[in-house]
């Protein structure tokens, strides 16, 4: 990992943080929002040699994903709740 990866993560970072959780924050609460930004520059890291040269649209498609996984663990732990009690 070079310096330069790392200030180009940084940049976007900066760019687009403000816009993901806008997105999440209009489909969750707070907690879940501030949870779902911080995964989609997770995966925004692991995958930068991915990361188009125009990387808003992309990370809108990470943090649509992230919050479907995040709906479906909820549903799961839901169900798992009323089999228990």
């Amino acid at each position: 990992m070079s310096d330069a990866e790392i200030e180009a993560m940084r940049r976007i970072y900066l760019a687009h943080a403000d816009a993901i959780h806008a997105y999440a924050l209009r489909r969750a609460d707070r907690e879940t929002a501030d949870e779902v930004t911080a995964r989609v520059f997770l995966v925004a890291w692991r995958r930068r040699e991915s990361v188009p040269s125009q990387p808003l649209p992309w990370l809108y498609g990470v943090a649509r994903k992230v919050l479907a996984e995040e709906r479906r663990g909820q549903a799961r732990r839901g169900a798992l709740r009323k089999r228990l009690f």
